[in-house]
């Protein structure tokens, strides 16, 4: 089965650095990179992703051709992409815009479009018409007429193929979670990138969870991901390659995406984090934390990353010779109490004193915009 497929990404950008959603990670990978794969296990084609320039933080699998092209200018790098079949012209081209997620059977619906000889077949979900189209590769003007006419209408009529698989627009923040939520409930084929170390708790390759720290099923944690002490990550959560969970934090029906570092002592709930940002999905409201004790992001370069640690190690070495020289002086005067340290120190980030006395009412700071509240969790 000779396949041509060309990629068009698109569709609705997420309020995250203005990202396409298929370009974010969901449970350690791309979902452009999910479909390039499967594409190629079913169909074993030819592949190619026509995107806007610096679009890619993550390279293309190994033999995918990218074909950058502003915007504006996507139209006639796509009618480019359809026209150059090469030498051994292709049975079919497939047309896909990226703005959501399918899962399709893509051999049976080459197949119907080979059996019937149609110039243009469309995948349907229902009544719900898909970006998805297969062509033949005779058929140029039909292409053209339908990349100008933005997908919507094709120059003869197209006949539909139907699936039963899973499909999520991706339009909202919301359908972003769900994806999240549903892969790991199982209502979708989409697997979680890892081991699963625990029924419904799946790791990343280096992920690391602190011995207190709490996982309750289902959740995942990506590659090199950590989640320290007395940290609490529940009810669907996943937390993202090279995404850090601080002390006490707990991270609850959440997505955090990757290279995030949420602070301690926080409680955050029915959102999705990264790039500084907070997304509420049930108040609809995001906002920019700017205060890098509650929400920073380290570098996705490896080097800047290793430099960062260095940096805080060697600031941290006078402190700790500096505290030790305190500590052997004989006249010292009698350290506070670790109650009142430790209350002083977080009110430089809003959040309780989680060495109260469990019998003491639990204070709760609420941020801007109650997005994230810090709370007590004891030695959860």
């Amino acid at each position: 089965m000779d396949v041509k497929a060309i990629l068009l990404v698109g569709g609705h950008e997420t309020p995250f650095a203005g990202r396409p959603a298929v370009l974010l990670d969901v449970l350690g990978k791309p979902l452009l990179h999910r479909i390039v794969e499967t594409l190629r296990e079913q169909l074993a084609a030819d592949i190619t992703v026509v995107l806007e320039p610096k679009m890619l933080e993550d390279p293309l699998p190994v033999g995918v051709k990218a074909l950058e092209a502003q915007a504006e200018s996507h139209i006639r790098a796509t009618e480019q992409a359809f026209d150059a079949r090469g030498e051994s012209a292709p049975e079919t081209i497939l047309l896909i815009r990226l703005g959501g997620y399918a899962e399709i059977d893509w051999k049976e619906m080459v197949e119907c479009h080979q059996k019937q000889r149609a110039k243009v077949l469309r995948a349907y979900k229902g009544t719900q018409a898909l970006d998805i189209f297969c062509l033949s590769p005779l058929r140029s003007n039909e292409a053209a007429y339908l990349l100008r006419n933005d997908l919507q209408r094709t120059r003869t009529d197209s006949l539909h193929y139907q699936t039963h698989g899973y499909v999520n627009s991706l339009q909202t923040p919301h359908d972003l979670r769900k994806l999240a939520t549903d892969a790991l409930h199982r209502r979708c084929q989409m697997q979680p990138v890892g081991k699963q170390i625990r029924p419904g708790i799946w790791a990343g390759e280096g992920a690391r969870v602190d011995r207190g720290a709490r996982l309750v099923a289902p959740v995942y944690i990506g590659k090199r991901a950590k989640v320290r002490s007395g940290a609490v990550v529940t009810r669907s959560s996943a937390v993202e390659h090279h995404s850090v969970i601080d002390c006490g934090t707990v991270v609850e029906n959440a997505t955090v995406l990757p290279f995030s570092i949420l602070g301690p002592g926080l409680d955050v709930s029915h959102s999705i984090v990264g790039a500084r940002q907070i997304f509420h999905l049930k108040r609809n409201a995001q906002a920019v934390i700017e205060d890098p004790k509650l929400l920073d992001e380290s570098s996705p370069n490896v080097g800047i990353r290793l430099l960062a640690g260095v940096g805080a190690l060697v600031s941290f070495l006078p402190r700790l010779a500096y505290e030790g020289f305190r500590s052997s002086k004989a006249d010292e005067p009698e350290q506070p109490k670790l109650d009142a340290v430790t209350a002083e120190c977080s009110k430089n980030y809003g959040a309780t004193n989680v060495y109260e006395k469990k019998d003491q009412a639990r204070a709760v700071a609420e941020f801007p915009g109650a997005l994230a509240v810090a709370r007590e969790y004891g030695n959860q």
